[in-house]
């Protein structure tokens, strides 16, 4: 047999971080064991099979992924043992991994503490997540929760094993008739997807039978609704009688020409993000709710109306918070007749 570790360089996080892992190879077999370890790459010594650096952090982690290659060799050397008594035990890679993880996966796992896990693995500090991020899987583990103890459930203890499409659609019943949108609906039914699959990586379930579970598609979305010509005609020939009022309508004008969410607009420096090639100007910024999955961001034209307000403000734009703008926005709406 041959333990050994390597981090897996395809899974880095967006700290720089990856996992290792605990191969296990035996007559040409191969088995994968997660250490729930995430390193850097500096940080990692393929040869010498360690975390580099004397901290207390490398040291820890030092001394946990030895006791994994003594467990895997302590559970080689007993399943050896056994199958010189009995010749239907084979010592294989993959029997010596489920050795390893049996005692992370009881029999008795139940579909919230599965959850439990799946929660505590996916907000990780290793996986760098964002607050909001956190939140959002709290509430759909939270939410599962309140199912499960729900009055028409109380199956607290429905184990992971025996959960069934049957269970989905009983949540999805559930999710339904609390108000939850169809969008909301089938985020919450991925969740308890996502777990079941943790679960099969962790050698906890065999197989996932909510794979190919969908949520009931909701109606379709409505057909976004354009500004008509005229009414951006009259904004923009209305005279206001207070500056908030006209730095709020410019504010939504040039959003509208250049067609910036109201959230990338209060990022939008015109030093910063603006650019001229060939005789063309260009706003080139990341969205904010893009950060992370498009970090290389987008590029729009400055038409000649949002240059215009640019130049009425000295390229310095009027911040606009959301409440005053809202209340601004349905003031011009009510007074202009275009509500």
């Amino acid at each position: 047999m041959k333990p050994r570790l390597w981090r897996r360089a395809n899974r880095v996080n967006s700290l720089g971080l990856a996992p290792l892992y605990l191969r296990i190879t035996l007559n040409k077999e191969r088995a994968e064991v997660e250490t729930s370890h995430w390193v850097s790459e500096k940080e990692w010594d393929a040869h010498g099979q360690a975390v580099r650096g004397n901290s207390e952090r490398a040291g820890h982690i030092n001394k946990q992924l030895a006791a994994s290659k003594r467990e895997a060799w302590e559970h080689h050397d007993a399943l050896t043992a056994q199958a010189k008594l009995d010749s239907s035990i084979r010592v294989t890679a993959t029997a010596i991994k489920r050795l390893l993880t049996q005692g992370q996966a009881p029999e008795a796992l139940t579909l919230l503490a599965l959850s439990t896990q799946w929660l505590e693995h996916c907000t990780s500090p290793a996986h760098g997540r964002t607050r909001s991020t956190i939140r959002t899987f709290g509430t759909r583990h939270n939410e599962l929760a309140r199912w499960l103890a729900s009055p028409g459930m109380r199956k607290t203890t429905l184990l992971a094993c025996e959960t069934r499409p049957r269970h989905a659609a009983d949540y999805e019943t559930y999710l339904l008739t609390r108000g939850n949108d169809p969008t909301t609906v089938r985020r919450y039914i991925a969740w308890v997807r996502q777990s079941m699959s943790y679960g099969v990586l962790r050698d906890y379930l065999p197989h996932n039978p909510l794979t190919d579970y969908k949520a009931a598609p909701g109606a379709p979305k409505p057909p976004p609704v354009a500004v008509p010509d005229q009414e951006l005609c009259v904004l923009w020939q209305a005279q206001f009688t207070t500056t908030a009022l006209a730095q709020a309508i410019d504010a939504w004008l040039f959003c509208c020409e250049t067609g910036l969410s109201w959230a990338d607009y209060r990022q939008f420096d015109a030093a910063k993000h603006l650019h001229e090639e060939g005789g063309i100007y260009w706003i080139r910024m990341v969205r904010q709710k893009m950060r992370r999955r498009k970090p290389e961001g987008f590029s729009t034209p400055l038409t000649a109306q949002a240059a215009t307000l640019l130049a009425r403000y000295r390229h310095k734009l009027p911040q606009v918070g959301n409440c005053s703008g809202n209340k601004a926005f349905k003031l011009v709406a009510r007074q202009l007749g275009l509500m």
